[in-house]
């Protein structure tokens, strides 16, 4: 968790291949007054604390209260933050349901060895 209150969330990506890139083209279009994005590269605004020049095992969310998201966490959170109805279901079942989040983070890292073989426009 971070120190201090940040203003607006934040995803962190690796950038490392299409699909993570469209991905988080698509969250900074659709919830674009609610997020920054950056790339764990590139580092972000000093409001975050995070230095550039990192590397991510996976997308990770950073709320404005500084509480911290990863993997399969942070994917549904957005759902949730951009108001998708399936979003709150699914993050009632990740707070609650320790089933739910082993069989969704074992799917993301599934996705997430094999991200680079995923097709994008």
């Amino acid at each position: 968790m971070l120190n201090h209150p940040v203003i607006k969330k934040l995803i962190l990506y690796d950038e490392e291949c299409a699909f993570c890139r469209n991905a988080a083209a698509y969250w900074e279009q659709v919830a674009k007054d609610q997020v920054n994005v950056f790339t764990a590269k590139t580092g972000v605004d000093s409001e975050y604390d995070f230095l550039s020049g990192g590397t991510l095992d996976a997308v990770t969310l950073i709320e404005g209260s500084g509480e911290i998201f990863a993997d399969t966490g942070a994917v549904i959170r957005l759902m949730k933050i951009q108001g998708s109805h399936v979003g709150s279901a699914l993050w009632g079942l990740n707070e609650k349901v320790a089933l739910f989040r082993l069989v969704a983070k074992c799917g993301y890292r599934m996705v997430a060895r094999h991200r680079c073989l995923i097709p994008t426009r």
